[in-house]
């Protein structure tokens, strides 16, 4: 049976319900597609899908066996009780940063009710850091703006799609569920990232030695 989103208390819904009966803002209402509940149970159960069907123009070529593992992996650290910590490489040009930095975080704002209610997972704050700040920037830029004009996204997921109500910037979004996903580097400051006391529930580690530190057996090895 396909996952419905319970109610809250008696004559209330939880925010992805009062997003789809407020989708539309002062006009008539629009009603979600015929697909809606399968659609999102089949991304829930693979990120994999999901990356497909909102970002094909992220995902341009076919899914490998590390992008499975990928996925594999992930759906089992996100929804399994405890914390974990991971590591693992990957030859360049094999998309690492696309699913890891782009699509998952995404994925995890698009249902982070359910992981919540399901698996007792709370996810309100998702860090990434990389050996300076571009690059992270650069992410949390492509999620803002997939956030802010990706059609798929505001079909299927009303209630990440659209800025929410804090002023995003280029290191930091909250998206209109209450997820903050924050751009951070090595070596610097933090603390002041961190928002309304959220300590990271998840923080992705991406590049974080530059191509000149990598190439010295010294900085490989601290």
């Amino acid at each position: 049976m396909p996952w419905a989103p319970r109610k809250t208390v008696k004559g209330a819904c939880t925010p992805v319900l009062a997003t789809l009966r407020d989708r539309g803002g002062g006009g008539p209402r629009v009603p979600p597609p015929d697909d809606f509940d399968e659609e999102r149970e089949a991304n829930y159960n693979s990120i994999i899908r999901f990356g497909q069907r909102a970002f094909p123009h992220w995902i341009r070529a076919e899914c490998s066996q590390f992008h499975r593992h990928v996925d594999r992996t992930a759906q089992r650290m996100l929804k399994g009780p405890g914390s974990h910590k991971r590591a693992d490489m990957a030859p360049r040009a094999n998309a690492k940063s696309t699913w890891i930095s782009n699509v998952l975080p995404i994925w995890i704002a698009a249902h982070a009710e359910r992981l919540e209610q399901e698996h007792d997972r709370l996810f309100r704050c998702i860090l990434i850091i990389s050996y300076a700040i571009s690059l992270p920037s650069s992410f949390v830029r492509n999620i803002r703006r997939e956030l802010e004009g990706n059609d798929y996204l505001a079909r299927y997921y009303p209630e990440i799609h659209g800025e929410g109500g804090d002023k995003w910037t280029q290191t930091s979004i909250r998206t209109k569920n209450g997820i903050w996903i924050i751009a951070g580097a090595i070596g610097g400051n933090l603390r002041g990232k961190i928002e309304e006391s959220h300590r990271p529930e998840l923080t992705v580690l991406d590049d974080t030695e530059s191509a000149e530190q990598a190439q010295t057996l010294s900085s490989g090895t601290r």
